[in-house]
């Protein structure tokens, strides 16, 4: 028999021994009405046999009950202890019986089977959407690693049982806060962000104590959706950049479907929050990635062209923007409906910022197709760039009457935005008078149009068009591209303040 084997034995014996005769009879009562076929007499020929014995004779007991097969042994071994637990259970008032088990074990000193009951307690918890039952069931681990603090410091080392413990406190806690305060809040209420909060530390305290990048990988991903859905871009970029960091120093840890959607995700975020050199970073190493298949590296290109787009729109990154306008050009009819919808709007801003009216003209008629899928933002806003479009064009008819289908919408909207940018291309495109009175209007409505586009809800149209840099082109007679780049106008496409 090994030194394993031999030991569960040594510790069940001593179970045994410390049972009180009304404790034996508690046990053979509860066992009675759950006793386990597959072991038949042998767990209880061997209970029996412990509690007659004075002293553990190990070698007697394998031959005689168990035909010296070890296994059997051990297994009845395990079986034994806890259903004795369990019947000392029966002693408490406590309805948490999972919990009343767990205590004896950690009493009595069995500490893989405490590590075994905690486990199940922890996810029964966490499919419960229980926090109080999870806070209690935690506190088990705490009292099981300081009953057994001597014993991690004689081995200078973290118990494999410890480690596992804390791995499923802390998906269960990560994954209850998704499953849920997601259903019980709405994303971004104040209850919601209230909740995040409050347990930021305490996850990422537990996320220190993981060892597994996968758990690591798991309890990110969670905690950066409950952060996105609350509206705390910071936040969910700090998680997608640890998991993209843990993805680096393990490369097998995600496929390459995940990693390029990481990427995807934190370069979304780092645009949101501003950070458009860091996207620009991370879209470099999103174009670097190495496939094997031919659709590997057709989701890479469209995820990088998709991406490069958007953050040349947003965040005025052109150079990497005019490779991606080239890119898409040649691949435009294999997207699908809604996203070559969505693509040819975002490239028909940047080649605005480039001023080559021709491609966004072309575009325009492009989308005409598919405009529909587009949200109703886009739609209302969308004569207001057709007009300009047709103004730099020489087209002025076809401009005015653009600017006659926007006004007409601006004066149906509760938003100032339209009405400014109607003003403004009434201004340039049907207003006679010299350059300088021109230029005096505008200041006037540049002024109006800052101080609107300090308000949220303004903001709406200014992320399907924002007019301000075309604005600041007329004003000064330089090349939108160079305003851009120089900082002195922003992108064409305006972030809203909150995700």
């Amino acid at each position: 028999m090994s030194g394993e084997r031999n030991q569960n034995l040594v510790k069940l014996f001593h179970l045994v021994s410390s049972l009180s005769k009304k404790e034996k009879q508690q046990f053979w009562s509860y066992i009675q009405g759950n006793a386990r076929k597959v072991t038949g007499e042998k767990y209880i020929r061997l209970f029996e046999r412990l509690a007659k014995d004075k002293t553990l004779k190990s070698r007697h007991i394998q031959k005689e009950i168990f035909s010296n097969d070890s296994k059997a042994l051990n297994d009845s071994c395990r079986y034994l202890v806890q259903k004795i637990l369990e019947s000392l259970a029966l002693n408490s008032n406590s309805t948490r019986m999972g919990l009343v088990m767990v205590d004896q074990a950690i009493e009595r000193g069995f500490v893989k089977l405490a590590s075994r009951l905690l486990r199940q307690e922890l996810q029964y918890a966490a499919n419960q959407h229980d926090m109080v039952y999870l806070k209690e069931t935690y506190e088990r681990v705490r009292r099981l690693k300081k009953h057994y603090n001597e014993e991690v410091k004689a081995n200078d080392q973290i118990p494999s049982w410890e480690q596992v413990l804390n791995e499923n406190y802390a998906l269960a806690k990560s994954d209850m806060l998704y499953q849920r305060f997601v259903k019980a809040f709405p994303p971004g209420s104040e209850q919601a962000k209230e909740v995040h909060e409050d347990s930021k530390p305490e996850i990422n305290q537990l996320f220190s104590a993981i060892y597994s990048p996968k758990t690591q990988a798991r309890v990110l991903r969670t905690m950066s959706l409950w952060a996105v859905l609350n509206q705390n871009d910071k936040d969910a970029a700090g998680y997608h950049q640890n998991l993209i960091r843990l993805q680096s120093i393990n490369p097998g840890l995600f496929s390459q479907e995940q990693r390029i959607e990481e990427l995807r995700i934190y370069i979304t975020l780092c645009m949101h929050l501003g950070q458009y050199d860091m996207a620009e970073s991370s879209l470099t190493e999103l174009g670097s990635i190495e496939t094997q298949s031919e659709l590997f590296e057709r989701m890479v290109s469209q995820t990088w062209i998709q991406t490069a787009l958007t953050l040349a729109a947003y965040g005025g990154k052109l150079e990497i923007g005019k490779v991606a306008l080239k890119k898409f050009q040649q691949e435009i009819q294999i997207y699908k409906p809604f996203t070559r919808a969505y693509l040819t709007h975002v490239a028909i801003m940047v080649a605005i910022s480039f001023e080559n009216w021709e491609l966004a003209h072309e575009l325009l008629r492009k989308l005409a197709r598919t405009r529909n899928l587009l949200e109703e933002g886009y739609l209302q806003v969308e004569p207001a760039i057709r007009a300009v479009v047709n103004f730099q064009l020489g087209n002025t008819p076809e401009a005015i009457s653009d600017w006659e289908k926007l006004h007409e919408i601006a004066e149906k909207s509760p938003r100032k935005y339209l009405g400014v940018v109607s003003n403004i291309i009434e201004t340039v495109v049907c207003r006679e008078g010299s350059q300088m009175s021109k230029k005096l209007i505008l200041n006037t409505q540049s002024e109006k149009l800052e101080q609107i586009l300090q308000n949220e809800e303004e903001r709406f149209h200014a992320q399907f068009f924002n007019v301000e840099s075309w604005l600041r082109s007329q004003i000064t007679g330089r090349r939108i591209k160079d305003l851009i780049q120089e900082g002195s106008a922003p992108g064409l496409m305006a972030m809203r303040l909150s995700s």
